[in-house]
């Protein structure tokens, strides 16, 4: 199950698999765990500040409500969530866009990419045809 979480989805996402982030300040003073990975994530350059989760940590920081995150599922747009912790050393968070189906109404989900971080070292996922391109030129 893991390995297929780890395989970005084809959502026509920049290619940053060559890329790697790391916060040593902020690792040096929060433990990175399940709570916070998404929080450490939304530091890094690939994470979109216009998503639906940094509306959500606005709404909650500008009302001081406590807000469920279970509301955004059903609000159109694009947005993050860790999909996968292990060992407070691995999480996968996925960055999903959210639209209305037409014929139903129904919000559906669709992963656009995925990223790790591993040992607070963030990576782009590479997604399908990456892994099968680099196979063949092996």
């Amino acid at each position: 199950r893991l390995r297929l979480l780890l395989l970005g989805a084809d959502g026509g996402e920049e290619d940053g698999t060559g890329k790697v982030w790391r916060d040593e300040r902020w690792l040096q003073s929060n433990q990175l765990n399940e709570h916070n990975a998404l929080d450490y994530f939304a530091l890094s350059e690939w994470y979109d500040n216009t998503c639906l989760t940094s509306f959500f940590n606005m709404q909650t920081r500008v009302t001081g409500a406590k807000m469920d995150r279970q509301y955004l599922a059903n609000i159109e747009g694009i947005d993050y969530e860790v999909s996968h912790a292990a060992h407070n050393r691995l999480f996968v968070v996925d960055k999903v866009r959210r639209q209305k189906d037409p014929k139903d109404g129904a919000v559906r989900q669709v992963r656009v990419c995925s990223y790790y971080i591993l040992d607070g070292w963030v990576y782009q996922c590479p997604n399908l045809q990456q892994l099968l391109d680099a196979k063949i030129q092996l």
